[in-house]
């Protein structure tokens, strides 16, 4: 349950968008990612490791929407390169990941 020396984290257990494969493989202690994909629009899940923390998902910079532990998002990429931020917040503490999604726009 998202313990680090005996302390609650702000790690995510899980990243996924949509059933595309994250470069690199997802690690909780990894926050950068890329991912390519062909579709106009994927599902972004974010699970936090520790129950109760706070997940929020933005699109370039804009809030898609905030959770509690567990957050899905359907994302319509906007443009050719989009980022997709993920901050998880547990005890005013928090952490951020980022997936740079890149698509050909059809």
């Amino acid at each position: 349950m998202g313990y680090q020396g005996g302390f609650l984290t702000q790690n995510l257990s899980g990243l996924t968008v949509g059933s595309k494969t994250l470069d690199p493989t997802f690690d909780e202690d990894v926050t950068a990612y890329t991912v390519d994909t062909d579709d106009a629009t994927n599902t972004v899940t974010a699970t936090a490791e520790t129950t109760g923390a706070t997940v929020e998902i933005f699109l370039n910079g804009v809030s898609q929407g905030s959770g509690t532990t567990t957050l899905s998002k359907s994302i319509t990429w906007t443009a050719n390169t989009d980022t997709v931020t993920v901050v998880v917040t547990y005890a005013s503490s928090s952490k951020t990941y980022t997936i740079t999604v890149t698509h050909d726009g059809t």
